[in-house]
């Protein structure tokens, strides 16, 4: 007899196999996963089923939107339970009621779908309820002890998603226009649960790996001074509180970096790193806000990567054609004076070597230095 192995790319345990036969995940509509125990704890950081449900999205593909659907109702459900008035909360329920209707009206539900949106909701509605009720009967101590990673707080009133990765792995976030956050360890995340057509706004403290859809909405990332601005790029920024700078490091198109107090002088309609006290950045490049003296310094990342695979490959080649490869692979400006070398020609082969040990090699065959100068990179060869 024949034995057929199924390999899958994601290791499922005997437990959470046995979860999903009983529940039969795969027949679950956008309202049974909201309602899902199990699930509402993966989407909220409180247990480890990440292995889970990965293996279930890839043998269920059909199912990706419905999951996704369920997640963005749960963030929006996840409510602080914080001190309010019963005033406050019924002008909380009443907003939220206005927002249905204007949501319903520019996008008409059809009938089929209507008992479970409203069902949803209801069930939000009854959770901010329940919060601000929990909210007026806890001590003053309890609530000061209850302490986790608070982001920036945003300019605009208007009611925010908000998750809090208090895990020790990495936590993927899809927002509603299609954009992947990677939010790290300690950190935290408001957004919108549904982007305007104007302008896309996320409010971050920790750290993130930003994968932005493009689209004609400016994506902006606030995170304590600093905001970064995008159209469509991928991006790491890291703002901790505890931390004395800002970084925001690029990994692929091209960002423009400001200060938040210069965007609020300029307009909320003028977010133009050209115009404000910052400037763009390009892949490999990194920008550092120290926020004792306010001031940003442009530099590379550590460990720059290749953006146009090339062969390393040089047989006596003339050393300008050797940098000129060099600055298209990893897309970073190489300053030098081309006439001074004019005679310098290299023999080498590089593997795997980072692009600092590439040029470190290239020095000393030629006798040179370089220097990291505004986000590039200058190199002096008094000549061979």
């Amino acid at each position: 007899m024949k034995v057929i192995k199924r390999h899958y790319p994601y290791h499922i345990d005997t437990t959470t196999i046995l979860q999903a036969a009983m529940k039969k995940y795969e027949t679950f509509s956008v309202e049974d996963f909201v309602m899902d125990d199990h699930f509402r704890d993966w989407v909220q950081g409180n247990i480890n089923n990440e292995t889970f449900w990965l293996a279930f999205m890839h043998q269920h593909p059909e199912k990706t939107d419905t999951i996704r659907q369920a997640e963005r109702i749960i963030r929006a459900m996840n409510i602080n339970p914080t001190p309010v008035s019963e005033q406050e909360v019924r002008a909380e329920v009443n907003q939220f009621m206005q927002q249905l209707q204007t949501l319903e009206t520019s996008q008409p539900v059809r009938p089929m779908r209507r008992s479970w949106w409203w069902a949803a909701a209801a069930m939000v509605i009854m959770v901010g309820l329940g919060a601000a009720v929990f909210g007026l009967m806890r001590r003053p101590a309890e609530i000061v002890a209850s302490k986790k990673p608070q982001p920036t707080k945003p300019a605009a009133t208007a009611a925010l998603a908000e998750t809090v990765n208090s895990t020790s792995k990495t936590l993927k976030l899809v927002l509603s226009d299609g954009s992947t956050v990677h939010l790290g360890p300690s950190s935290a995340l408001r957004y919108a649960p549904h982007f305007g057509s104007e302008s896309r706004q996320v409010y971050l403290t920790g750290e993130a790996i930003f994968e932005v859809v493009h689209t004609s909405a400016p994506f902006l990332v606030y995170a304590g001074d600093v905001v970064t601005k995008v159209l469509g790029t991928s991006f790491v920024v890291r703002a901790y509180e505890t931390d004395k700078k800002v970084t925001v490091q690029v990994r692929t198109g091209k960002v423009s970096v400001y200060r938040e107090a210069e965007s609020r002088k300029a307009g909320p309609r003028q977010h133009s790193g050209n115009s404000l006290n910052g400037f763009v950045l390009l892949p490999n490049q990194a920008a550092i806000y120290d926020k004792a003296i306010q001031q940003f310094t442009k530099t590379l990342v550590a460990k720059p990567v290749v953006i146009r695979p090339a062969e390393f490959v040089y047989d006596d080649t003339p050393l300008a054609e050797v940098l000129q490869q060099l600055q298209q692979a990893y897309g970073i400006h190489l300053q030098y004076d081309a006439d001074a070398f004019t005679t310098c020609r290299i023999t080498a082969t590089f593997n795997d070597e980072s692009l600092f040990e590439k040029l470190d090699l290239i020095c000393k065959m030629v006798g040179g230095t370089y220097e990291i100068v505004d986000g590039q990179i200058v190199l002096n060869v008094r000549g061979c």
